[in-house]
């Protein structure tokens, strides 16, 4: 197994399109979890694709709702 990597605090990912592409961050967010274990992970996901990922464990979700994107923008 490869040696964890401590120098990140934390790291933020910003993802709100389709399904598609958030399916294919799943195995990126897995790589940062197992090689920096440290690292506290924020991630900001479209309301819809939410419902796809939100059982990922050590992940704080900020749902960021498309159709009142102003308003989400305030709440960020």
């Amino acid at each position: 197994m490869p040696k964890p990597i401590n120098s990140l605090k934390s790291i933020c990912i910003i993802r709100l399109s389709s399904i598609g592409d958030i399916t294919h961050m799943i195995p990126i967010i897995k790589t940062l979890q197992i090689h920096s274990p440290m690292t506290n992970i924020t991630w900001i996901i479209g309301k819809t694709e939410y419902g796809l990922v939100k059982n990922i464990k050590d992940i704080e979700f900020v749902v960021f709702d498309k159709k009142r994107s102003l308003e989400s923008i305030r709440h960020l």
